[in-house]
Formats: C-alpha cells, sequence, structure tokens
C-alpha cells in the first residue's frame, strides 16, 4: 500500500475493522506510518493511545471511564510474550475504537492479581467503567480480541 498526499478517508477504513477484516489492520498501521514520516497533519486519525502499565496505585483511575482490555502477565510467561506482541500490533485498531490497554506484571503487582484472583496468565479482562465484564484466560488473537470486546 502507497499512500500519497492527496486526502484518504478514514471511514472505509474502520468499517472493515468494524467487520473483523485484518488487512484493515495492516492498512492503518501502514497510513499511520506513513503520517508520522511525513508529518502530515491533514490526515483524520483517531490518537493513538500508548499501552498503559497498571501499578495499585493508578488501576482505579485508568479503569473507571471507557473501555480498557488489561493484560496480566508476566516476564517469563512465553504466551504472555505472545499476547504482548499481539495487543501491540493491535494499539492502533483497538485506540481506534476507543479501547485502551492496560498491562499488569504479576510479578510487580500481586495486590491486583489476588484482587481479580488471576492464577494462569495470560489472563484478560474487559472493563468497562470501572466494572468487570469479562475475564479469560490464554492466548487471544486480534479477532478474538475483537469478539471478547463484543465489537
Amino acid at each position: 500500500f502507497e499512500f500519497n498526499d492527496d486526502i484518504f478517508d478514514c471511514r472505509h477504513l474502520y468499517w472493515m475493522l468494524e467487520q473483523g477484516m485484518e488487512i484493515a489492520l495492516e492498512i492503518f498501521v501502514r497510513l499511520h506510518e506513513y503520517v508520522l514520516q511525513m508529518s502530515v497533519v491533514k490526515y483524520w486519525l483517531t490518537e493513538v493511545r500508548m499501552i498503559v502499565n497498571l501499578t495499585k496505585e493508578n488501576f482505579n483511575a485508568e479503569t473507571a471511564q471507557g473501555v480498557i482490555l488489561v493484560d496480566f502477565w508476566a516476564t517469563w510467561c512465553g504466551p504472555c510474550q505472545k499476547q504482548g506482541s499481539i495487543l501491540a500490533e493491535s494499539e492502533n485498531a483497538l485506540s481506534a475504537l476507543n479501547v485502551k490497554i492496560g498491562k499488569v506484571n504479576v510479578d510487580e503487582q500481586p495486590e491486583l492479581a489476588a484482587q481479580f484472583e488471576v492464577s494462569v496468565i495470560p489472563t484478560l479482562l474487559v472493563i468497562r467503567d470501572g466494572e468487570v465484564e469479562k475475564q479469560v484466560t490464554g492466548l487471544h488473537n486480534f479477532v478474538a480480541i475483537k469478539e471478547l470486546l463484543d465489537i
């Protein structure tokens, strides 16, 4: 995919993302890279959010409003590393859908792991406006994450 200085309308791209078309994620990432490289500001893009490191100090504030996908993980966990890569690759697409991503290192935040009864990692939580809606364990690809989020 190549982009030039013409206006690119992202509405179709967001529709493709909503339909679960994985090619849309690749297009979105390439478009985002192009915009960053060219410092072009006329493209309509949703603000890219960083993946938030969650601790017992910031957890309530970060999860109080909106939708956040929380990943409980550890550095020594192979499947957790893969899940982290999937989330990093999905960050722009999820941000465009108004979903934040938060990560909780269970070794550094055992109180949070205990609070949510996390005994298997990776564990994903969907939190909407401060309330846990879903909790699943195991490795999940982008399509499974979208289904988990009901988007």
